[in-house]
């Protein structure tokens, strides 16, 4: 129901079809444009309008007529709830039946104390990135001469921001991995100088052959790498366009993180110490400790805190204290 008319109208012009019926939304829809009919017939058992029954519809089809009609039954949601629950699954997906909402809903709706309890709920999985995987990214790191220092800071407070946030991004050791290995490789477009190193340093993860990750693992990387500086993703950017759906969300959230640690080093003098994050439904603060002046990090950080606030939709806000 969202999607602009001026995107059905496109889809529209590349089609022969009179009816297009989809899914994936889970939400009831019809609209005709331009003489083609856009069905979505909702969802039987996760519905994402706030009505828990399940959906489905019937089409009546003649020589020149067309009729659909939309439907919702009960059914024993609370037998479907109990079960999840009894197979240890989060609360958060006994909510999403409960209430017809998707999970984003449950989770931007929750207060951060029922966030804390769903994320508890989730197990954290066993996933140790290979050790041959982490020396091809020192590596290749090394061969382009990285400014160690600086990296190593700027990854370390970017896995602390990951270890802080898990309530607001439910990310797993999977992507904290992708955090880890785009964090050390953000700079090496360095190797070939300062102006648009961003996009140099994708480019050299993409293609060399130091790395020993797969092609599109590479990719989710590189784009991470890329996002630490200047424009924000976009899916006119190729790379960013061709990763699925959901690691399109996941890279934001892992560039949004990378950011602000990249500019709470900005003089590069390893000036924080320490943070923690302070989080509620409206703002996230991060509190550093620091142990000299740091208002160059503060503005630098500042700054780059915009993607953070678009993914997360919170307020970001720094507070610096001595250590």
């Amino acid at each position: 129901p969202d999607t602009p008319a001026e995107r059905l109208q496109e889809l529209a012009d590349t089609t022969q079809s009179d009816i297009i019926i989809s899914g994936h939304s889970h939400r009831t829809f019809k609209q005709k444009v331009d003489g083609v009919w856009f069905i979505n017939t909702g969802s039987v058992g996760r519905p994402d309008d706030g009505d828990p029954r399940a959906a489905y519809a019937i089409m009546h089809l003649r020589p020149r007529f067309f009729q659909i009609r939309h439907y919702r039954i009960e059914y024993d949601v609370e037998r479907a709830v109990d079960s999840i629950r009894e197979k240890g699954l989060p609360e958060a997906f006994a909510q999403m039946i409960q209430q017809g909402r998707s999970l984003d809903y449950i989770l931007e709706n929750a207060d951060i104390q029922q966030e804390k309890e769903i994320l508890q709920d989730i197990p954290i999985s066993d996933f140790k990135p290979d050790e041959q995987t982490l020396k091809s990214i020192m590596e290749l790191a090394q061969s382009c001469e990285y400014e160690a220092v600086h990296t190593k800071q700027v990854t370390d407070l970017a896995l602390r921001l990951f270890d802080e946030l898990r309530p607001v991004h439910y990310l797993d050791e999977k992507e904290k991995f992708w955090l880890q290995a785009g964090a050390l490789l953000h700079d090496i477009g360095w190797i070939e100088g300062q102006k648009g190193h961003h996009k140099t340093s994708l480019r050299i993860i993409l293609g060399n052959s130091i790395l020993t990750m797969d092609n599109h693992e590479r990719l989710v990387i590189g784009s991470i790498a890329r996002y630490h500086r200047k424009a924000l993703p976009k899916m006119k950017h190729s790379h960013y366009n061709a990763l699925h759906p959901i690691e399109r969300q996941t890279v934001s959230m892992l560039a949004g993180i990378l950011r602000v640690a990249d500019g709470l080093d900005r003089t590069h003098q390893s000036i924080v110490r320490d943070l923690k994050c302070d989080i509620n439904k409206n703002k996230i603060t991060i509190i550093c400790s620091v142990d000299s002046p740091a208002g160059i990090e503060h503005q630098a950080a500042l700054k780059k805190s915009d993607l953070m606030e678009k993914v997360f939709k919170r307020k970001v806000i720094f507070k610096f204290q001595d250590n």
